[in-house]
């Protein structure tokens, strides 16, 4: 089944500060946005990047919007504010979605865990990132037109989740305000993927930088040296999770393109989810999914 769920961050400059500053009147299950902004200005709570998060609520060309929703969703992000604190990194509006395709090389069967936390069209950004999310051309993967934030690779075997791949294109090679906001993203795809695995697996193992080489690039492509990026990526990323070196008993194939040559690799960096620290995390990041 493929997995979907979503947070939307309503967060730009004083905006949530202001809205979570004063109760608002009774409102009617739908508000028109001009009303909406009239109202904020009314109880004194008004600035530019309010506007902008009403404007840009569910998308710039939604005129009016339902008041539980929004409600709701300043809620979630209050709440999401701890668990990005924990992780050490700013919030966005994102979406996991499971299964995904649309690659653009052919990805071996066995490859059964393909993941991504993706931007969204009815997801709120700052007007100017959202402007770069519409027209940027140059992604490995797109989910309803708009580009993969990040994407996972990997292999499902038994009760263990193999990542082989951690990648994001919008993370490199982009302008730096975009780098900037979605900076932390490889950790929250972490997290994300430890939620998705809890009830369905009993350990995760993240394949080490310096084997992901072998393993990642189609013929021809494979650079002469890793990528500076890389360790942070993959190494670093297993030192903030709490990962521990493991040896498996029987090597496991972490070549991903399809017709070419095994990559076999025994030394993963593995997280037993029934550790207290992941299941904490998890449980953290559970409470504020939109199932």
């Amino acid at each position: 089944m493929r997995e979907h769920v979503e947070v939307n961050y309503i967060h730009h400059g004083d905006a949530l500060g202001l809205l979570t500053a004063r109760p608002f009147e009774q409102q009617p299950a739908s508000l028109r946005k001009v009303d909406f902004i009239e109202q904020a200005r009314s109880l004194n709570i008004y600035s530019q990047y309010v506007k902008s998060v009403i404007s840009n609520y569910r998308g710039p060309r939604l005129k009016s919007f339902s008041t539980t929703s929004f409600r709701r969703d300043i809620g979630a992000t209050v709440a999401a504010q701890q668990l990005f604190k924990r992780l050490g990194c700013r919030g966005f509006s994102h979406s996991y979605v499971s299964a995904i395709t649309g690659f653009p090389y052919r990805l071996k069967r066995e490859v059964n865990l393909r993941v991504a936390i993706t931007s969204q069209a009815d997801l709120y950004y700052p007007p100017r990132i959202r402007r770069f999310l519409q027209r940027h051309d140059k992604n490995h993967i797109y989910v309803d037109g708009y580009p993969a934030i990040g994407f996972a690779l990997g292999r499902i075997i038994g009760r263990s989740w193999f990542i082989i791949i951690l990648q994001s294109d919008i993370a490199y090679s982009v302008p730096a305000y975009v780098r900037e906001h979605f900076r932390g993203w490889r950790k929250v795809l972490f997290a994300a993927i430890l939620r998705h695995a809890r009830g369905r697996a009993d350990s995760v193992y993240l394949c080490p930088a310096s084997a992901t080489m072998d393993g990642s690039f189609p013929p021809g492509w494979k650079p002469k040296e890793m990528p500076s990026s890389w360790s942070n990526i993959y190494d670093r990323t297993a030192a903030e999770f709490a990962m521990k070196v493991f040896d498996l008993p029987k090597a496991v194939d972490i070549q991903i393109y399809s017709r070419h040559r095994p990559v076999y690799c025994k030394q993963f960096h593995k997280l037993s989810l029934d550790d207290a620290a992941a299941e904490s995390l998890e449980t953290l990041y559970s409470s504020l999914w939109l199932e």
